[in-house]
């Protein structure tokens, strides 16, 4: 039985780190393939990940990537996922994210469209999808949804007013940098990636 059970555990961290692997990939394309190219943020860590890097292109000296802005604010979150919900749980996490930095740091932007409601689109399908299959396997794409578990465990309560509440701030300082028409455009992404990541 103790072989079994490794083997069975042994199968359960390859799926674990495939799936990670997966989402890596996906939210890549998403990032560099639709949203960067449209000027369209996506919600949570990963769009502010994304805004301090148009701001560092455009007020430092110096350029925050994407891909490096993404694990550093995931960092105290970590920290926070490891005290409060769990050590397996938080270095799956920690994988995913590692691999997301890498692949959106990796992957290069191509523009295949500048359309905005189209990147919007696209980038919240894609991402959308990535997720739903991050979830169903058991793994977390870090951000907000760890806060999310916290604030669930400790209170009851859901985390919907500070996600919003955070991608209110993104869009406000996205339009003050494209234009507020223009960041209207960004509210198709995120419930395009819920309905994805709902259905997948």
């Amino acid at each position: 039985m103790d072989d079994v059970s490794k083997l069975m555990r042994r199968h359960t961290y390859v799926t674990k780190i495939s799936t990670s692997f997966i989402y890596a990939i996906l939210v890549s394309i998403a990032v560099n393939f639709f949203w960067t190219p449209g000027h369209i943020y996506s919600s949570g860590i990963t769009g502010f990940a994304q805004l301090l890097n148009t701001i560092s292109t455009r007020a430092f000296p110096f350029e925050i990537s994407t891909g490096l802005a993404l694990f550093l604010l995931n960092l105290p979150l970590f920290v926070l996922s490891w005290r409060a919900i769990g050590h397996e749980f938080t270095i799956f996490t920690i994988i995913t994210v590692f691999l997301s930095s890498f692949m959106i740091q990796l992957l290069k932007p191509i523009p295949l469209t500048h359309d905005s409601i189209i990147c919007a689109i696209c980038g919240g399908a894609v991402n959308g999808s990535g997720t739903g299959l991050a979830l169903r396997n058991g793994i977390s794409t870090g951000g907000l949804y760890i806060l999310g578990i916290v604030i669930r465990h400790r209170t009851g309560n859901s985390s919907g007013t500070i996600n919003i509440a955070f991608y209110s701030l993104i869009i406000v300082h996205a339009a003050v940098m494209y234009g507020w028409q223009n960041s209207l455009y960004f509210f198709f992404s995120p419930i395009v990636n819920a309905v994805s990541y709902t259905h997948f």
